[in-house]
């Protein structure tokens, strides 16, 4: 994480990468728990933003995290805890010069169309998956691409092929050999 880092190291890796001619095009942030649930979420807070301060040092232009699904109800104290932190990450994303990339998958695109607008400074992006949004059956390209024109920071490649062996009824193949 972060935290191993030291400034020196930073420093150090930062300019090590320069010297190779070499850019990162983004941090992984992967949690045990997205933002929408409550327990520890004031550690997944601070590690993106530390993630974040990471990337802004290093240059990567987002970090990458798949936040969880987007809380239905305004009303729910879990829901008033998952916008306060997105918020909170979407204001270091802008202060650090980096982006909040969530993945698809959990919601159904217009949902999370409607949460980036509501959200706070524009610090969240979208890094698109679009296997994890076929077997929900999303139109994975034209219209799923141009919703988020402008906000995709990232793609992540990988195929899935329709399949009664598993419990999505989809399974991940090679890609090019699947239905994406």
């Amino acid at each position: 994480g972060p935290d191993q880092l030291s400034q020196t190291g930073r420093r150090h890796l930062a300019h090590l990468i320069r010297s190779h001619g070499l850019t990162i095009s983004g941090l992984g942030f992967p949690t045990r728990r997205g933002f929408h649930e409550l327990e520890k979420i004031e550690a997944r807070l601070a590690g993106a933003q530390k993630t974040l301060a990471l990337a802004g040092e290093l240059g990567a232009p987002h970090i990458i995290h798949p936040m969880g699904a987007i809380p239905p109800d305004r009303q729910d104290r879990k829901t008033a805890f998952f916008f306060e932190a997105m918020n909170a990450v979407s204001r270091e994303a802008v202060r650090v010069g980096a982006r909040f990339a969530v993945e698809t998958g959990l919601d159904r695109p217009e949902t999370l169309e409607k949460f980036l607008k509501e959200t706070e400074s524009g610090g969240l992006a979208v890094h698109y998956n679009p296997a994890n949004l076929l077997p929900a059956g999303v139109d994975v390209y034209e219209q799923t691409v141009q919703r988020f024109a402008g906000s995709i920071a990232g793609l992540h490649v990988k195929d899935v092929v329709r399949s009664g062996m598993s419990v999505s009824g989809f399974r991940e193949v090679p890609v090019g050999e699947g239905d994406v």
